[in-house]
């Protein structure tokens, strides 16, 4: 679309730090004056009004110019814009692929008739476009719910031949997250309260963050299965919502008691499904599924006493899956769920293609306005789940670090800074398949997936 078919054109141009320019009009008419910086916080999405004169753009700006960006487009329609790729539906993120760096602008072509345009920008940290969330603020985490009972039964991790603690590597190399599961009362895994909170506590005193994973189950609850605790069994609607709340209350209390409350905790496990069944199965028991859901994040905040409560999260299995992920939030929301975060498991062998992750992230951060993290993900690094067909990566140390490299950009994509972590279940395990998806090898070497975030996280 060129400018004798009516079209203005915008030039991203330096402004001040931390600040974006609206300016109507060809680039020509761009000025940098202080009454035309947005009054729009950032990193939030800036509008702009429409006036009598012209229409009316965002402009971002930055010197050097970063290798990309994205903007999220609301109120356009695919043919609004004067190119054919990025933007293949309404409200929906827009990437754009190139810029011109010799002049050290971007020039993007909207109609005349165009309506408000929301422009937003997410970058590599070192990009310095506007100030995104703060890099300590994105988590880098892992599930080391196994981690205690393995070197507690002897396995020795090393990094560069030296052993050393699991969690004091993981610090090594910019993680700054655990996730620790809580069974009620299991039979044979070690996951129950007092081995969760010793848990916790040698994380935090490493500095780490804390996300609390509730399974409400003496075992895995997971999509194909949501075992309701023994203790509980029988009990009524009434008398099951009850037990939740207390339950979680008490937990939560002796969590923060021992000096390690949770900054985030997620209320069921992969809940696709529902939880607590039969009571809370989906999709029969929607109600039930909400007032159990309800309680536990009510007993999440009454456990907290004075404290300030811990975010919630509500976790499904559906990472690539827009679909089947619009159904569960969109009949969730019907039901008046407070929650903050959402979390999604990803693994490309169950949950669709990268691609489909994207896509789904997308919708998400559009549709939801809620932060997002990508608190599930594994690759392999040998033959394990691809043997009979080909993934998106080889099953080898070095696909297994492409994996997450891919998955964690994707993550950082996100529209409106909404991608806020990522997560790998489980990589320190002492025997067994899931050896397979860690991040040390058979001798407890590290593996070059653990280097995946030192570029970004170290000083």
């Amino acid at each position: 679309m060129s400018e004798a078919q009516g079209c203005s054109k915008i030039t991203l141009v330096r402004e001040r730090p931390h600040t974006a320019a609206l300016k109507a009009g060809s680039k020509s008419e761009i000025r940098r004056k202080s009454e035309i910086r947005s009054p729009h916080p950032v990193p939030h999405s800036v509008r702009s009004l429409r006036d009598t004169e012209a229409p009316v753009a965002s402009v971002l700006s930055a010197e050097p110019m970063p290798e990309s960006f994205a903007i999220s487009a609301f109120g356009f329609r695919p043919s609004d814009f004067g190119f054919s790729s990025g933007l293949d539906a309404g409200d929906r993120a827009l990437t754009m692929p190139s810029m011109n760096r010799a002049e050290n602008r971007l020039l993007l072509g909207l109609p005349v008739n165009a309506p408000w345009v929301s422009v937003s920008c997410w970058l590599a940290f070192q990009a310095g476009l506007i100030p995104t969330a703060k890099a300590a603020d994105y988590a880098i985490g892992a599930d080391v719910s196994f981690l205690k009972q393995a070197e507690s039964q002897g396995a020795v991790f090393k990094d560069q031949a030296q052993a050393k603690p699991g969690l004091a590597i993981l610090k090594d190399h910019g993680y700054n997250w655990v996730r620790l599961r809580l069974f009620h009362s299991p039979a044979r895994l070690p996951n129950d309260l007092p081995y969760t909170i010793s848990s916790a506590q040698e994380a935090r005193k490493l500095g780490f963050k804390f996300l609390l994973d509730y399974h409400y189950s003496d075992s895995w609850a997971d999509p194909g299965k949501q075992t309701i605790p023994k203790a509980w069994e029988g009990k009524s609607h009434p008398e099951l919502v009850q037990a939740v709340f207390d339950y979680t209350r008490d937990t939560i209390q002796a969590f923060a008691n021992a000096g390690v409350l949770p900054d985030l905790v997620q209320v069921g496990n992969e809940i696709t499904p529902g939880m607590l069944w039969p009571d809370g199965k989906l999709p029969e028991n929607w109600p039930n599924f909400a007032d159990l859901l309800k309680a536990g994040i009510k007993g999440v905040k009454a456990g907290s006493g004075a404290n300030p409560p811990p975010r919630i999260m509500i976790h499904i299995d559906r990472g690539g899956d827009k679909k089947r992920t619009q159904y569960f939030f969109d009949k969730l929301d019907s039901y008046d769920i407070p929650y903050d975060v959402i979390g999604q498991s990803y693994y490309p062998w169950w949950q669709g293609s990268l691609l489909d992750l994207r896509e789904n992230l997308n919708f998400m951060a559009a549709h939801y306005h809620k932060d997002i993290i990508l608190v599930e993900v594994a690759y392999c690094w040998r033959p394990t789940e691809y043997k009979q067909r080909s993934g998106p990566f080889p099953e080898t140390p070095e696909g297994q670090k492409e994996f997450l490299d891919e998955a964690n950009r994707i993550v950082l994509a996100t529209p409106d800074n909404r991608g806020i972590g990522i997560f790998w279940w489980e990589p320190a395990v002492k025997t067994g398949p899931l050896r397979s998806r860690g991040f040390f090898g058979d001798d407890g070497s590290t593996l070059p997936v653990i280097t995946a975030f030192d570029r970004l996280a170290k000083k």
